[in-house]
């Protein structure tokens, strides 16, 4: 099984998802930490703002068994088998 790090190396580091992987470090000093006792449930995964869904797919590949929503309020035609893309504007007072 591949460790998340793994996993955001061979996902890339595209527009849009240098944020997770930067000096910031938030990969291997916070996420892989935090996650690793929830990787393998079926808990659900929320991302919020997935630009161009390169870290909505890293968590797809990482929590296999997880439902994994990610919402935005921009559609780029973000792409992840097994994802729900939400597109909604937060401030907006609307049902959902």
């Amino acid at each position: 099984m591949k460790t998340l790090f793994e996993i955001y190396n061979e996902i890339g580091t595209g527009v849009g998802f240098a944020d997770k992987g930067t000096t910031h470090n938030y990969i291997q000093e916070y996420y892989s930490k935090a996650f690793e006792p929830y990787r393998d449930t079926s808990n659900g995964v929320l991302e919020i703002g997935i630009f161009h869904g390169h870290s909505i797919n890293m968590w797809r590949k990482y929590f296999e068994q997880a439902k994994i929503y990610g919402i935005d309020i921009v559609n780029r035609n973000s792409n992840c088998s097994g994802c729900e893309l939400i597109y909604a504007d937060a401030t907006l007072e609307t049902s959902y």
